[in-house]
């Protein structure tokens, strides 16, 4: 019983470390008694809701687009893990309410583990551009033609997820494309504001005047960029490293009960049923942590 109630001690703490709290009386007085402020705020707080909404659609998109997934197949991913974990946890809580209730969290596993695989995909994206812009910029510094430092950036790219689509754009370059023209296409699959303003410069440095100095300072902004976004997502893996050895210990605290102590279980499943359902809100609300700084990874 003492490991039972440690994991509900542990639950309860994460449950406020997260921000969940309670309004006070005053603003519950206040929302009951001034209507026309409620709405307003209704109104306000639903806009907001909104907008998270579309935040989180844009990431979950974006990690699959890196992926190359389907939206269809994350789709029904999604209801196959949400009927297997909702049904296992349903028995293993003996409820089916709390079963159910973490079918939630079953249905946001594919896409959880896609946007996990998706940062990583990023960020190893991030350190070949970063590379590219700074092959490129040597090259040009030492006085080599635009195609020849174009080359040789490309050639400095190894590896996924960018590998195959630097081939592809020194075949272009070697075919006849012009170099712009190459680069843009290569944009198309990295979407990146600075990899655009890359491509102007290299435009203006071929028709107007030739600077290298241009592309030093590029290749400064992008690796400093690089640097901090790295420092985040490290930050941001210690906290869900935190939160997972939490969540492990909500899963575990019921199933561990039951093989130590089975009959005090029983009565627990039986007598006590607000047990597994606190377990169950507790523990989708840590999972909710989870994905939402997973989901940071992805947006910085």
């Amino acid at each position: 019983m003492n490991t039972l109630f440690s994991g509900l001690l542990v639950m309860v703490g994460v449950f406020f470390l997260l921000g969940g709290q309670v309004p006070p009386p005053q603003t519950l007085v206040q929302r009951w008694w001034s209507r026309q402020p409620r709405e307003t705020e209704s109104s306000s707080e639903a806009n907001r809701d909104r907008k998270k909404a579309k935040a989180k659609a844009w990431v979950t998109e974006q990690s699959l687009a890196v992926l190359g997934w389907s939206p269809e197949g994350l789709r029904l991913l999604s209801m196959a893990c949400a009927a297997l974990v909702g049904i296992g946890w349903g028995l293993a809580m003996a409820n089916p309410i709390a079963g159910v209730m973490m079918a939630v969290v079953g249905w946001q596993l594919p896409g959880f583990y896609a946007e996990l695989r998706a940062a990583g995909a990023l960020t190893a994206r991030g350190h070949q551009i970063a590379t590219f812009i700074e092959i490129f910029a040597d090259a040009v510094e030492i006085g080599r033609p635009a195609g020849a430092a174009v080359e040789a950036a490309a050639l400095a790219v190894t590896g996924p997820p960018l590998e195959s689509e630097a081939q592809a754009l020194i075949r272009r370059v070697n075919g006849g494309a012009s170099i712009t023209e190459a680069l843009t296409i290569l944009g198309d699959a990295i979407r990146l504001p600075l990899w655009d303003l890359f491509v102007d410069l290299v435009r203006l440095n071929q028709y107007t005047v030739n600077r290298a100095d241009v592309f030093r300072d590029l290749d400064w902004q992008l690796q400093e960029n690089d640097r901090v976004q790295v420092e985040f997502r490290t930050l941001i893996m210690a906290y869900m490293a935190l939160l997972t050895v939490f969540f492990g210990i909500m899963l575990g605290a019921g199933p561990l009960e039951a093989i130590t102590e089975p009959h005090l279980w029983h009565f627990v499943t039986t007598r006590l049923t607000f047990i597994p359902l606190i377990l169950t809100i507790i523990a989708i609300i840590v999972f909710s942590g989870l994905r939402k700084y997973g989901r940071m990874r992805i947006a910085l």
